[in-house]
């Protein structure tokens, strides 16, 4: 008897949850259809202004003998930082407007070791400008996009992906170049270790079948983050890195003035760092003069099934360790694509392959910072960026990587006319 008047009391209910929703239908309906109409509106004149800016790829080959330090990276990097396009609320939402991004990628396509870097058709010139004015000696090529031109078949293809974030929050940097001191000038090459050598060697040893992508999208850091407190405040990736250093220092925000407490004896004293604490609080300083970036960082290993090898994904969880520190930051895996399910009914031969899929579609598109794949970037330097992305020098001696055998020179002045 109870179940059913039970029963009676709950269908009642529901009853009159549901006519009351029905009544106010005119109050909250057209707000809900209004929120969808605008969402599928920014993404359709987003993803129509992109289709419309057009899209292509550079390859940047090496010469075998190159002796710029990172820093010339850098300066490509900061004639990258593009921050208009979306100043406006009708740029933005109207006409589709998007701060431009890039894609820095390193590639081994079956052992051959390539750099390749991907923008809107728009900035072609001004690309191959900054690279050509830092790197005068290399060569650059507009080629076919090779992620489009891979045929994923679930059935044939295996595919492994994952996508990097820090250890720390960002403000905190990466070991960089300056701390390899790769920015030291007229060391002999011998003399150097390049923390990109342990990258390339790892691409380079992928087998003739395979593939390893290694993605690293950059745009234009601005406001970004939600001032803590404030409805509509906005900070930057500057602002907290400032108040991180003041933390560490032990000095005060607005006076920068160490704060002083009381010593063993009564007297005033400041406080004593430690040679830790002064490396931390100058690499944090050092990157606050530095332009910075949202980043998304993702790589990716596809071979045929029957010659899937799963060493290559333990070097895909490693192999930006050496970019990592104790005291600062560090990239580590935040696995996104791949699942280990311990049940039959999980569906893991089904779900994984679509997954990878997914992702592999989302490597083409170069999509992070916005539709389809919109992701919580990290926030780097130029010099962060350098130091993983960069033309190596002699030191390099990957056998498999890419370098134009004749070295460029400028004619003789006397030459007749």
């Amino acid at each position: 008897m109870q179940p059913n008047l039970f029963a009676v009391f709950q269908n009642e209910i529901v009853a009159e949850m549901i006519a009351v929703l029905i009544s106010v239908a005119p109050i909250w309906l057209p707000i809900l259809l209004g929120v969808i109409f605008w969402r599928l509106w920014t993404v359709y004149t987003f993803v129509w202004a992109e289709h419309r800016h057009g899209h292509t790829l550079l390859e940047i080959r090496l010469p075998r003998e190159l002796s710029k330090t990172p820093l010339a990276m850098e300066l490509v990097l900061s004639t990258l930082h593009q921050t208009s396009g979306e100043s406006t609320f009708v740029e933005r939402y109207w006409l589709g407007k998007r701060r431009p991004w890039f894609s820095l990628e390193l590639v081994s396509l079956g052992g051959e070791v390539r750099f390749f870097v991907w923008k809107r058709s728009f900035f072609k010139p001004i690309v191959e400008n900054a690279i050509y004015s830092n790197y005068p000696e290399v060569e650059i090529y507009e080629v076919p996009d090779y992620a489009r031109e891979l045929r994923y078949d679930r059935e044939t293809t295996a595919a492994w992906g994952i996508e990097y974030k820090f250890t720390q929050p960002d403000p905190y940097p990466i070991k960089t170049y300056v701390d390899y001191a790769l920015d030291k000038r007229g060391e002999k090459e011998e003399y150097k270790s390049d923390p990109i050598t342990a990258l390339l060697e790892y691409l380079g040893s992928c087998q003739k079948s395979g593939q390893i992508w290694i993605q690293i999208l950059i745009q234009s850091h601005k406001k970004d983050k939600p001032q803590k407190g404030s409805l509509f405040g906005k900070v930057t990736w500057k602002d907290e890195a400032v108040a991180l250093a003041d933390k560490v220092l032990g000095r005060d925000p607005k006076t920068k003035v160490p704060l002083t407490k009381l010593g063993e004896f009564g007297f005033p004293a400041s406080p004593i760092l430690t040679d830790a604490e002064k490396h931390v609080a100058e690499a944090i300083l050092r990157s606050v003069d530095k332009l910075a970036f949202n980043v998304g960082i993702r790589g990716i290993y596809i071979d045929k099934q029957e010659t899937f090898k799963p060493v290559y994904i333990v070097g895909l969880l490693g192999c930006l360790k050496q970019f990592n520190s104790v005291e600062l930051n560090g990239l580590v895996p935040a696995i996104r694509w791949s699942y280990s399910f311990s049940y039959p009914w999980q569906f893991e031969r089904l779900r994984t392959p679509r997954l990878m899929g997914k992702l592999i579609r989302y490597y083409r598109e170069r999509a992070y910072f916005h539709s389809p794949y919109r992701q919580r970037p990290l926030v780097m330097t130029t010099e962060e960026i350098a130091t993983i992305f960069h033309f190596p020098g002699g030191v390099a001696a990957t056998p498999t990587l890419g370098r134009v055998m004749s070295r460029k020179a400028e004619p003789p002045a006397n030459l007749p006319i």
